[in-house]
């Protein structure tokens, strides 16, 4: 009789252990969840440009990227995006790793009307060549966190890629822009 009176506890303390973990990993799944979505969600650039080489012309003319000795990178972010803290893991990274890639950052609320309607979500990223001509416009990366395995601007700064590139439909962590709060 003894044992099983010490069991009880036992396994109330399991079952207490098992919810509990079902509840943390719960509502981390909600978290995580919650701040998935489509950089450009309401599709306003495939709206407005017929193609993406005229977005991506039209973010080179707007931004005024000149050609440069090497590849330029533009950071674009939102001081309250809590999408930024992987993002900056990120840039720092990339800025480490790749010294000859001139880097830039801009907040969105030092644009203008016309360059803040060329950002759907933040951070985003503006990738440009010695020449000028803007390759890529869009997310760091796929996926919940920025990082260098879900990097989609990695393969512009090792120049392994130089195909003009806008991926709005990529889910990730993003912070959507609000153009009106100018």
């Amino acid at each position: 009789m003894k044992v099983f009176k010490n069991s009880k506890p036992k396994i109330f303390l399991t079952i207490g252990v098992l919810v509990w973990a079902a509840l943390i990993v719960f509502l981390l799944f909600n978290l995580v969840t919650e701040r998935m979505q489509v950089f450009d969600e309401e599709q306003s650039v495939l709206s407005n440009y017929a193609t993406v080489e005229s977005y991506l012309d039209e973010i080179e003319k707007v931004f005024s990227i000149a050609a440069s000795d090497g590849i330029q990178v533009i950071r674009v972010t939102e001081p309250n995006c809590d999408c930024n803290f992987a993002s900056s893991l990120h840039w720092t990274q990339l800025q480490n790793q790749y010294s000859e890639v001139e880097f830039f950052e801009v907040n969105v609320q030092a644009l203008d009307e016309a360059s803040l309607a060329l950002v759907p979500s933040t951070p985003m990223a503006i990738v440009s060549d010695s020449s000028g001509q803007v390759l890529y416009a869009g997310p760091f990366s796929d996926a919940n966190y920025c990082n260098a395995d879900n990097s989609l601007i990695e393969a512009y700064l090792n120049e392994s890629l130089n195909q003009r590139y806008s991926p709005l439909e990529t889910q990730g962590c993003y912070c959507k822009t609000q153009p009106n709060r100018l």
